[in-house]
């Protein structure tokens, strides 16, 4: 007995992306009260209504240790959005300590969510230890 272990067949198909040029690399940028920033996300996969947006933990930490959901997602067909919050690895990290706090990183969650343009008909949010603070 065999098994089909195959994805949807558009999973991998990037074209009409407008990231598809970057490998589904997304500079966002995020307004605050100490100026406009860019924060780095990258997509994987494609779904029309399956995408998670994860969450790291921190402050300060990366979202590399995420991406150990490419050993799961990707067999399932969900899209999913990794992304380093202001102040890690890929994204700006700005001298100003005023914006660390609570209520502006749950608006920066805010801003990538539109700008990438998940919706409660389509997305999901997954956060591990701050990530899910700022989830919930």
């Amino acid at each position: 007995m065999t098994k089909d272990h195959s994805f949807p067949r558009d999973y991998l198909d990037n074209s009409g992306r407008d990231d598809l040029l970057a490998g589904g690399v997304k500079i966002i940028p995020i307004e605050t009260s100490k100026g406009t920033f860019r924060v780095w996300t990258k997509r994987i996969g494609n779904h029309p209504t399956m995408k998670v947006l994860l969450l790291h933990g921190g402050p300060g930490v990366t979202h590399e240790y995420l991406e150990a959901f490419d050993s799961y997602f990707p067999a399932a067909g969900i899209e999913y959005y990794c992304y380093d919050q202001l102040g890690s690895y890929y994204s700006d990290q700005p001298d100003e300590p005023e914006l660390v706090n609570l209520p502006r990183f749950v608006d920066e969650v805010e801003q990538v969510r539109q700008a990438l343009k998940l919706d409660r008909e389509n997305f999901y949010l997954y956060g591990q230890s701050w990530g899910g603070i700022l989830g919930i």
